[in-house]
């Protein structure tokens, strides 16, 4: 089972807008996909969508499904989300995941020391007004918030699929380097010339769809996998 938080800069996006990406990562991973309306902001502010997650992955375990048997999955907004899930479990000393794969993951909310650049798919305005709705009242550099400081140890393996144009591409690499330091498995594949959450235009892009069949492929297989390094991918 996958537990999947869906993508929408915090703001959009829902089970429905994101039935198409992942009925393609079921069908690649051979398992089923839990999607969750989590609140969303400006009307809930952190850390509403995090609790929602939380309380996702305790229906899961309370429906039978022990945690060596539940991945985490996500794209963009909901790639944070799933990092945020990961430290809050290990705040509250729950048990992992089995493995987690992210699509074009967000995971620095401080707008200054991200100092973003221009990507062809984001405005960076939007993507910034986005993060403060989301964050309310709360600062970046809350330890809840910053799951780039967090420490990974006991996280599980994790995969990062992200596009080699798209100007979160320094942080996946930041957030790859906490795993390595912790002793945790972490690959990223750098997708050459690919955008933002490339993998929702499967319908017409073959590289999208081989990105969500190795995706699948290390969801089914993560509980023997050891994903490691940085490797760009073409095709």
């Amino acid at each position: 089972m996958t537990l999947y938080l869906h993508g929408g800069g915090f703001v959009v996006g829902s089970s429905q807008s994101h039935y198409g990406v992942v009925k393609r990562l079921s069908e690649a991973s051979g398992m089923p996909i839990l999607v969750p309306d989590y609140r969303r902001a400006p009307e809930a502010v952190f850390p509403a969508a995090v609790d929602d997650a939380l309380a996702a992955y305790r229906w899961l375990i309370s429906e039978g499904y022990s945690p060596d048997r539940i991945r985490l999955a996500g794209d963009s907004a909901g790639g944070y989300l799933v990092a945020a899930l990961l430290c809050e479990l290990r705040r509250r000393r729950l048990p992992m995941p089995v493995g987690a794969l992210l699509m074009s993951p967000l995971f620095d909310l401080n707008i200054d020391r991200a100092a973003r650049t221009w990507d062809p798919l984001i405005p960076l305005g939007f993507g910034n007004a986005c993060i403060r709705a989301f964050l309310g009242e709360t600062d970046a550099s809350d330890p809840r918030v910053d799951v780039l400081a967090a420490d990974k140890s006991g996280w599980p393996p994790t995969l990062i699929q992200i596009g080699s144009t798209e100007f979160l591409l320094p942080e996946a690499e930041a957030m790859a380097a906490t795993f390595d330091a912790a002793g945790v498995p972490c690959e990223v594949q750098v997708w050459r010339g690919q955008v933002h959450v490339f993998q929702t235009m499967a319908r017409v892009l073959p590289v999208a769809r081989t990105a969500l069949s190795r995706g699948g492929a290390f969801l089914r297989d993560v509980a023997g996998a050891t994903p490691r390094g940085i490797v760009e991918r073409s095709a």
